[in-house]
């Protein structure tokens, strides 16, 4: 208790002296003078911290700064001036320890030479697009399989065995008898027997029968041809497989060691910061465990490259490929899925199987042919040794198992036509999963090039605020954006390392003789200008009916669509159902296209409501209506009829849905003023088809009332088929919307829009 007590009078102690000090240094500081200044164009608290040699901390805690940012203009404390012997802080220092303002010159001299030697690796880099040096790699062989070969000489070695063999054989034989005999009244003929002589076999691999003999043998020799011609690659895959791991280790070295080199002198910039507090300690702690990963990376990969260089010294691998320099390739679906290597070799395994059991099962294997030539001799009771000699035949024949032969054979040759069947179907499966694993990584690829674009763009930012003297610049965003530059660059050769372990893989169960049979190189200039606007996409059921959903929607998504409008006609609801819930899974709208001119001609709505009504069932998140009367040959003159019909169209299936459920009509660009206020006061949106005539200026002037429509979305409809590439399509999509100030896009068709995707990225 008496501790207690002690204890809480020191802490009141101790609590009181703090209030003194605290109130000494509020009496001493307002007997200061606040030094002030006004921040310019091209400061920021960082530089001015160091002008002045004082902490960071200190400037944001005499300006109540939450952040770092300040303003041009604006008024800092930056100091305290004496005004009596009591100042217990004054500034600024007449002698700072550090001359800061060349430490910031350094700095910043460091960031600009990193940056320009980014630049100068990026602009340096070339894809090779000549497939010839991934053929060669590819088709290299540095190993020989014997196995196949010792067998066929072998079998060469029985062959002449066989041949040099006529069936002539030696015979000899000795039979006693017993005396007495074993029953009673036995009368023995002789004692004892002995003959000797040839035997010549004629069938049954005899004479004639030893050409049989050789014709197997024969035939086993060409079924092993085809079977080392289908070990062949596997023999080479594992060599090949890591070979590639080693050309892309060197590679990715490179950037281990850029790395390593940039963290370095990040560590020199931020250490010399942490001494004016502009870079916190915690900072520093990542940089080092940063620096120690990548350490422990370019280990593994040293290490893994000189135990290849240690197992395969005597094998001839071109050590000074360059992996980086390989380009992207994108598989050709109709190539790989159009039948793998063993479809002909196994046809030719199964004829050679086929005659090798016909010559097995030969109707004559068990017939037995043999001609002899003895001399005799035998004792009789009462008679002296008597000789002679004699000649004869013997022929054998089955009585009931040659019967089977036929079975037998037809059994035997379905079970290997069974056991290459499974072979064909295990390959196929892997060439399904090997194909959409491939296909997963090039997206990742793509993916992670697209952050380095943004990498680029960052850096590129970075550097030229200080080019512009922005407050914002910090020498440490800088080294930050060059380091992600030079990650993303070694994700991406991961990636590409990645990508040819499974291309190898795919060649290696293909009867392609080049891996540029199956590929084509990805050009990826201009692949990943920015698309502009929100994009929504037309899609006819040709396209559904011709490429898998996953693919649709992949496509979808990686070309930024939020919504599409889909036709379903000859598709059955499952696989609708199924395509709907994958996109909603992707945060894709779909709306059900429905097309059907008639019904403006009719004015007949059942079939339309029917059609709504089952695509609300499915799941669709808005109808799109494509009705388009001004195509009839009649349209001028009866143009009041057609457009009053439709609008009754529209307003019939807006009774229809139910909430949340949007309805978007497409209309050509000609339509009355009086028809689209009509349309906007029920529709949702609104698309305008700016078809046939891509003309900026004709255009804009068709949409002078369009544009003035309240209370509904207005869309622009633009056709891939009046470009002639990609490129030409998103340039006007640009011009577009800058010219019509409509952000909203929709892309006729997604089908004809792969083509031109192909047409502009592959060249076909």
């Amino acid at each position: 208790m008496r501790l207690f007590s002690i204890s809480h009078l020191m802490f009141i102690g101790s609590f009181l002296l703090f209030l003194f000090l605290s109130a000494r240094l509020s009496v001493a500081q307002t007997s200061q003078q606040a030094i002030t200044h006004r921040v310019s164009l091209g400061e920021n608290l960082f530089r001015i911290s160091i002008k002045y040699n004082v902490q960071l901390q200190s400037l944001r805690d005499w300006n109540d700064l939450a952040t770092d940012e300040i303003a041009v203009g604006q008024v800092l404390i930056v100091g305290y001036e004496e005004e009596t012997p009591n100042t217990l802080q004054s500034s600024p220092n007449p002698e700072p320890v550090l001359d800061y303002e060349n430490l910031l010159s350094g700095i910043v001299d460091q960031v600009e030479t990193l940056y320009y030697e980014a630049l100068a690796i990026e602009s340096e880099k070339a894809q090779v697009n000549d497939t010839a040096l991934i053929n060669a790699l590819f088709r290299r062989k540095y190993s020989k399989n014997y196995l196949f070969e010792l067998q066929n000489e072998l079998n060469l070695v029985q062959m002449q065995a066989i041949n040099d063999d006529i069936g002539l054989g030696f015979y000899s034989s000795f039979t006693h008898n017993f005396r007495p005999g074993v029953f009673d009244g036995e009368d023995l003929l002789f004692q004892n027997r002995g003959n000797f002589g040839l035997d010549w076999q004629l069938l049954s691999g005899g004479y004639f029968g030893r050409k049989t003999e050789i014709e197997k043998l024969e035939v086993q020799n060409q079924i092993n041809d085809l079977l080392k011609v289908k070990s062949i690659r596997n023999e080479n895959f594992v060599y090949n497989y890591n070979y590639l791991i080693y050309a892309f280790n060197k590679a990715q070295m490179q950037y281990i060691d850029k790395r390593l080199v940039i963290i370095d002198r990040y560590l020199e910039v931020a250490s010399k910061m942490y001494l004016v507090r502009a870079t916190p300690w915690e900072e520093i702690i990542k940089l080092k465990s940063k620096k120690e990963t990548l350490n422990n990376i370019k280990a593994n990969l040293v290490n893994y490259n000189k135990g290849f260089d240690s197992a395969y010294r005597n094998l001839d691998f071109d050590r000074l490929l360059n992996a980086e320099v390989l380009p992207v390739l994108e598989i050709i679906p109709e190539k790989v899925f159009s039948g793998p290597s063993y479809d002909t070799l196994n046809r030719n395994l199964m004829e050679l199987n086929s005659k090798r059991l016909d010559l097995e099962y030969k109707r004559t294997r068990d017939f037995s042919f043999r001609t002899y030539l003895r001399y005799n001799m035998f004792d009789a009771e009462l008679a002296n040794i008597r000789t002679f000699g004699s000649i004869g035949a013997t022929f054998t024949a089955p009585l009931f198992r040659n019967k089977r032969n036929e079975q037998l054979k037809e059994k035997e040759l379905a079970v290997v036509e069974s056991q290459l069947s499974q072979q064909l179907t295990t390959v196929n499966n892997e060439l399904m999963n090997h194909y959409y694993e491939y296909e997963y990584i090039l997206k990742q690829y793509i993916d992670a090039f697209g952050k380095k674009e943004v990498a680029l763009e960052r850096l590129r930012k970075e550097v030229t605020k200080d080019y512009l003297n922005d407050p914002k610049f910090t020498p440490i965003d800088a080294i930050n954006a060059i380091d992600e530059l030079y990650a993303i660059e070694f994700d991406l050769l991961d990636f590409k390392q990645k990508l040819y372990l499974k291309l190898l893989k795919i060649y290696s169960l293909l009867s392609v003789d080049v891996v540029s049979e199956l590929t084509e190189p990805i050009e990826f200039h201009n692949f990943f200008d920015k698309m502009v606007g929100a994009r929504a996409g037309y899609i006819w059921s040709e396209l559904l009916n011709s490429m898998e959903p996953e693919f649709v929607v992949k496509y979808a998504v990686n070309n930024d669509f939020e919504r599409l409008f889909i036709s379903t006609a000859g598709i059955d609801d499952e696989k609708t159902k199924r395509l709907i819930d994958m996109l909603h899974k992707e945060q894709v709208q779909t709306f059900r296209l429905i097309g059907n001119n008639n019904v403006a001609s009719t004015g007949d709505t059942e079939n339309i409501i029917a059609q709504v009504k089952a695509a609300v069932q499915l799941g669709f998140d808005g109808i799109q209506l494509d009705i388009e009367p001004h195509t009839f040959s009649d349209w001028d003159a009866n143009q009041a009829q057609y457009l009053a019909n439709l609008q009754k169209v529209v307003e019939q299936v807006v009774k229809e849905l139910e909430g949340g459920i949007t309805l978007s009509v497409s209309l050509p660009l000609f339509y009355p003023k009086e028809t689209l206020e009509a349309l906007s006061e029920t529709a949702d949106e609104l698309v305008f088809m700016c078809y046939e005539r891509p003309d900026l200026d004709f255009i804009v002037d068709q949409l002078r009332e369009e544009t003035d429509l309240k209370d509904v979305q207005i869309s622009l409809a633009i056709r891939t088929e009046d470009f002639s590439d990609r490129i030409k399509l998103e340039d006007f999509a640009k011009q577009l919307i800058n010219a019509t100030g409509i952000k909203h896009l929709a892309i006729h068709d997604l089908g004809s829009l792969i083509k031109l995707d192909q047409k502009t990225i592959l060249g076909r």
